[in-house]
């Protein structure tokens, strides 16, 4: 595989619709399968092996099952496809630097995704005697931590693409909405005295799982579609070429 030289013909590109019609199917729907079985399962009175043991694998509120698995890879292509715009915008004699940024920070939230490394932060958050009534420990540091990290992005991304610069914007609101503001809403349900117990704590609380992870999962796939949109992956004669778009001239931001 070689970067190819600027064009703006579109002509042999690969399409990529299919591809993330097909991942946003299954990233939605093995939360709504998973959701629904623990619903089945804890409120319906079902008893069954063989839905527990899907339920296990899918249940988007769960360690090491295939939805994480998941989660994990999809965030890890991102990080891969910026690794390969950084080759492409080198080849195009363009510096590479904020491409490869991005791509460490998407491989970060996957290997984060892949060992909850986020959920350890309570660890650093009680040494420093932060607490928290309402919410999970880990946000007090995780909270500060997503915002520094998006002013970065965000600086970042004002040299982009205009167009990625958008589609990156719009995935990483998505991805923020559920990575932040669910797991916020989560830990209110758990923590504060809402008047639910029961079936209705159960119904509450996996309903906003199923958001924030659908949230999550689709923030992630819009991120990995602005990037192979930005990449315009072909079949040249030579094997697969990447067809960057032409350098616009941006004000400062």
């Amino acid at each position: 595989m070689a970067p190819a030289p600027d064009v703006t013909d579109d002509a042999g590109r690969l399409p990529i619709r299919p591809l993330i019609v097909t991942l946003i199917a299954i990233g939605v729907g093995m939360p709504v399968i998973g959701v629904l079985l623990d619903l089945y399962l804890r409120i319906g009175g079902g008893n069954s092996g063989l839905l527990d043991g899907i339920r296990n694998l899918t249940y988007p509120d769960a360690e090491g099952n295939v939805f994480a698995w998941y989660s994990t890879i999809v965030l890890a292509a991102i990080g891969s496809g910026f690794l390969l715009v950084a080759i492409a915008t080198r080849g195009a004699g363009r510096s590479p630097w904020r491409f490869v940024v991005l791509g460490g920070i998407a491989l970060l939230l996957s290997a984060d995704e892949a060992a909850y490394l986020h959920e350890r932060l309570a660890i650093f958050a009680s040494e420093l005697g932060l607490n928290s009534g309402f919410t999970y420990q880990w946000l007090l540091l995780g909270i500060p931590i997503a915002v520094v990290a998006g002013a970065v992005i965000l600086w970042i991304a004002r040299r982009l693409d205009p167009v990625l610069r958008t589609r990156l914007v719009v995935a990483g609101l998505v991805f923020l909405a559920g990575a932040i503001g669910g797991e916020v809403i989560g830990g209110a349900i758990k923590k504060l005295d809402l008047g639910l117990a029961g079936s209705a704590m159960t119904l509450v609380y996996d309903i906003e799982v199923l958001i924030e992870e659908c949230l999550e999962i689709l923030g992630a796939i819009l991120a990995l579609r602005a990037v192979l949109l930005h990449l315009g992956i072909s079949n040249g004669p030579e094997g697969l070429a990447f067809t960057l778009p032409p350098e616009r001239t941006r004000a400062k931001a």
